[in-house]
């Protein structure tokens, strides 16, 4: 539907993995979330929200929805990144991470 701005993303994305895979990089690793459509909605909170994850290619998890709002994603990020309470966040580290309700 966009190609131009899909393919940037895509170039961006190739060049943020390839710079933290470099021996003299000048990041330690990096998360990418991909959110799907988002939208103004209610927080659900995180049990409510699915992650698939995508590194090197291949894709794991069932992270296959329409939408997720705003609120959902930002406390998606700091509940399962930032805070890490669960000890997840290793798991996701130098991939990208679609997620959707």
């Amino acid at each position: 539907m966009l190609p131009v701005p899909h393919a940037d993303k895509k170039k961006m994305e190739q060049l943020l993995a390839a710079e933290a895979q470099s021996p003299d990089s000048a990041i330690g690793g990096f998360v990418a979330v991909r959110p799907s459509l988002l939208t103004d909605g209610d927080l659900l909170g995180v049990k409510a929200v699915r992650a698939g994850t995508e590194s090197e290619g291949t894709v794991a998890g069932n992270a296959i929805g329409y939408s997720i709002s705003r609120s959902d994603v930002g406390n998606w990020i700091y509940t399962t990144l930032v805070d890490n309470k669960d000890g997840i966040r290793d798991s996701y580290v130098n991939q990208f991470v679609g997620v959707t309700y």
